[in-house]
């Protein structure tokens, strides 16, 4: 396997871990000719301490390891948890490769990272309202709280990090000062279920006319993109002899 770009993200990176918290890592991996130039599909491999089937807990370490086009296209079609590999402020794995994205990490930003984002918050909006059925992944913190806490901070988070990108074209990690101060209250349970609603109701409303006045692009700079990886895989492959793999 060939890792290009490994890190943590998740509330490791965001500056939000508790003392519960696991770690998660995502990797991604230069995929061998066969995977790219044939019909065989290279897919995304998931590994866990905490084995097979079983929740993490504190001290376990969950690793998401992408093909890079796969990697690739996820950023570029906004997907927020993906975005974050090229923003996050530290990595496990760092190669020339993974600072040429970085380096041209604005090429995967656009309008469409904006409507990513009001997506999953007004999906998950509707999850805690009982609008559409939810997986009860805590039921810990529903039974304690009236509602699952940290489900509803991720949701308040995305919509200040969509708000963020689309007036800055990037995203400031970890969090500090007020913005982190009001993730950790939604988390650990110091605000009513109405009032999490709420704020995710306004910032879903102001994420919306961000994405409206914002000046980047409708898409993704794909030639951009499609330059960037036709470089990685044409170096990778001419280094190592993937007749085996």
């Amino acid at each position: 396997m060939n890792i290009i770009l490994e890190c943590e993200y998740g509330s490791q990176a965001y500056g939000l871990a508790t003392k519960d918290s696991d770690s998660d890592l995502l990797a991604v991996n230069v995929e061998s000719p066969k995977y790219v130039t044939g019909l065989q599909e290279s897919k995304t491999k998931r590994e866990t301490t905490a084995g097979d089937g079983n929740r993490s807990q504190a001290g376990d370490t969950d690793r998401t390891i992408h093909p890079l086009r796969k990697w690739a296209s996820l950023c570029a079609g906004g997907n927020p948890t993906i975005l974050t590999t090229l923003f996050v402020p530290h990595y496990t794995v760092s190669t020339d490769h993974s600072l040429n994205f970085i380096l041209h990490r604005d090429a995967f930003i656009s309008k469409k990272a904006g409507y990513a984002h009001l997506g999953y918050m007004n999906s998950q909006l509707k999850a805690l309202q009982g609008e559409r059925h939810k997986n009860v992944a805590r039921p810990e913190l529903e039974e304690k709280y009236g509602y699952d806490t940290k489900f509803a901070y991720h949701a308040v988070r995305l919509g200040v990090q969509g708000i963020q990108l689309m007036e800055h074209g990037m995203y400031t990690l970890p969090f500090e000062g007020e913005d982190r101060k009001l993730f950790m209250d939604i988390r650990n349970g110091e605000l009513a279920k109405q009032e999490v609603v709420y704020l995710i109701e306004y910032y879903a409303k102001q994420l919306k006319k961000t994405i409206d006045n914002t000046k980047l692009p409708d898409n993704a700079d794909y030639e951009r993109i499609n330059t960037l990886l036709h470089k990685v895989y044409q170096t990778e492959w001419d280094r190592y002899d993937y007749r085996n793999q």
